[in-house]
């Protein structure tokens, strides 16, 4: 695990990274705050689970509300105002629920499109629809080139990770930490990082993707 300031070098234990949470550590440095959210990710991961599960969804969609619970987590941390165990994760199951909400607006607004690209494309790279992001509906073959230009914008880490994440098998965060030799945590910031810098990349390409939770 890494380490950070704070005295937090040699944090391990999930529960104690929760406890320090819950008594303000929401707000500590980026740096320190990491090493909390890397030790604290299994409880955060299975609780997030557990609370998505309950609703009923399709499994993608319950993988994409995960992910974005965990975006909010980041977002948000700063004006997390509890002090105990019990208003951190009321603090976290709502985050959980308004991901849970978010998604199923963001279905009904735009359904995942299945069309005439999903039989493959002449550049012999991944089609469109299989994108699975969920902010990233490609359903113009320029707009895919525009995607494919981006990706190659992102630096090599992060391309893997994105790949190995979005792009067939579409292995989980903690799959792909098993295939980098680091932390599901780990693989979530920079998943995050890369996603953050996609869109912009889009964005300044005149193809507007909503981008408000990286804010």
């Amino acid at each position: 695990m890494a380490s950070g300031g704070s005295g937090l070098i040699g944090l391990e234990d999930p529960r104690l990274a929760i406890e320090r949470l819950a008594l303000g550590g929401m707000g500590e440095s980026q740096e320190a705050f990491w090493v909390l959210f890397d030790a604290a990710w299994p409880l955060l991961e299975r609780f997030a689970k557990a609370r998505i599960a309950r609703k009923g969804l399709q499994e993608t969609l319950a993988k994409d509300c995960a992910q974005n619970a965990f975006e909010r987590v980041c977002k948000y941390r700063a004006g997390y105002r509890g002090t105990t165990e019990g208003e951190f994760w009321a603090w976290f199951g709502k985050i959980c629920d308004n991901a849970v909400r978010t998604a199923l607006q963001k279905e009904r607004r735009h359904p995942r499109p299945v069309s005439d690209l999903d039989q493959g494309d002449e550049f012999g790279l991944l089609t469109p629809s299989k994108c699975s992001y969920p902010d990233i509906a490609i359903e113009t073959q320029d707009a895919f080139r525009a995607l494919e230009a981006c990706m190659q914008e992102v630096d090599e880490v992060g391309q893997t990770v994105m790949r190995l994440r979005y792009w067939p098998p579409q292995l989980s965060q903690r799959c792909t930490a098993e295939l980098l030799g680091c932390s599901p945590a780990q693989v979530f910031k920079l998943e995050h990082r890369s996603l953050k810098s996609l869109l912009k990349c889009l964005n300044a390409k005149g193809i507007e993707y909503a981008d408000d939770m990286f804010a």
